[in-house]
Order: C-alpha cells, then structure tokens, then sequence
C-alpha cells in the first residue's frame, strides 16, 4: 500500500471504532470494485474535542447526502472510558467547529438558524440548543473566553463596490433586465456557493449572557494583521 493511503485507512478504521461498524475484509467474502455511489456511503469523524474533564469527545460524523447531494454533518458525544455514543446535534443543524465552554456545561457551534448560519450553543446534558448571534454573514471561528463569558469570533462584513458608471432612472412600470454586478475581488465565485460576498474579515467579541456583540476591527487586512489568525481563519 502506497504512503499516501494511510491517513485515509488511519480515518476509516478510526470511524469504524467510533461507529462499532464491523470492518468487511477479504476473507468474509464481502470485497467487490469499488462503485461511483460507494461515495455517498463513506463517513468521517472530524474535529474531535475533548472535554474540559477529559471524560467525553465532542466529534463531528460527516455524511453525504445522496438525495441531495450534499454533505452533511453531525455532532456526537463518545465517552473516552466505555466508548458509548450519543447524538448531540442532528444534521438538520449542520453542525461545524464545535467547541467545549471553558467549565465544560456547554458547547458552542456553528449552525443553521432558519437559512443562515449562526453561532449557537448546546447543553450536553440535555441537547437544547440556544442561538447565540444573529449575524448577515455566517461565523467562519471562533474562541472561548478563558472565564467563558464572550465568545471572539471572525465573520465577513461585506463592502460595496464603487460604481464607476451611472444608469438612467427606470421608468414606471417598465421591466428592465437586472442592474448589472460589479466585481472587483478575486475569487468571486466558489464551487457549491455561487457568487461570494465582497468584503472584509473583520474580528468581533459575542457576550453569551446578553447577546451584545461588538465589532473590533475595522478596513481591510495588511499583510501583518493578526485579526483571523489567532482563531484560525484567514482570508
């Protein structure tokens, strides 16, 4: 087996053991070629976090959607002594970037709210999720407050372009085609995201008890600007 294959064979068994999937083998009679749909069948542990107590991994289990073809993600919590597994946060939430609160009663995520997405909180003793932004451009990351109190977080706040034409006012009740779309960032369009919002990350701090939150930064990045990072995200 070639070098570079290890790591995906290192993340199948380790799913395997976080799903107590049984590993099919040659021997069972259960080998065949591999199939183009066999895509949608592979699952992936991603993100493991290990509790403040060091008794639980809060782990993210990736999933492809043949219906919609999409991935899709859930957030599972895998006790570290007997391996018992419990669904925390469905897929309806698409859960990402789950992160233990600093005293270990709460794990903040980024998830969908409605049709956007959002910084949210659960309770790993219930599951009750609590929405804890309401931001026009999803979160990208974030980090607890060592006493846990704020949450920083970077998220995109977008700039118009400037215009460099002007068009004739529209007459009443006239139907014209669609005001024309000014570009002037690259890349400004993604795979699976259409055309990307134009602007600036910027850093901001999330107070969790009030939800009030205060933006930092300011302008567009230098090339030594530390605003994304410290939380892992960069432009």
């Amino acid at each position: 087996m070639r070098s570079h294959h290890l790591p995906l064979l290192f993340r199948l068994l380790g799913l395997a053991w976080l799903l107590g999937v049984p590993i099919a083998t040659a021997a069972d009679g259960a080998a065949r070629p591999v199939e183009a749909l066999d895509l949608y069948r592979l699952e992936q542990p991603l993100d493991p976090q290990l509790s403040p107590d060091g008794r639980v991994v809060a782990v993210l289990r990736q999933l492809r959607d043949i219906q919609t073809d999409r991935v899709r993600a859930e957030l599972w919590l895998v006790a570290t002594d007997s391996g018992e597994r419990r669904l925390l946060v469905g897929a309806d939430r698409s859960p990402g970037y789950a992160r233990w609160s600093p005293d270990g009663q709460s794990i903040a995520f980024i998830g969908k709210e409605g049709a956007s997405a959002q910084l949210l909180r659960v309770s790993p003793a219930d599951g009750r999720v609590q929405v804890l932004s309401s931001l026009r451009q999803p979160p990208r990351s974030f980090a607890w407050s060592p006493d846990g109190r704020s949450i920083a977080y970077v998220a995109l706040v977008e700039r118009k372009p400037t215009e460099f034409f002007a068009l004739p006012a529209k007459p009443d009740g006239a139907q014209w085609a669609n005001p024309p779309r000014i570009v002037r960032d690259y890349p400004y369009r993604a795979d699976g995201e259409g055309w990307l919002v134009p602007g600036d990350v910027q850093l901001f701090v999330l107070d969790v008890a009030s939800g009030r939150q205060r933006q930092l930064t300011s302008g567009p990045p230098t090339p030594t600007d530390e605003r994304a990072r410290g939380l892992g995200c960069a432009r």
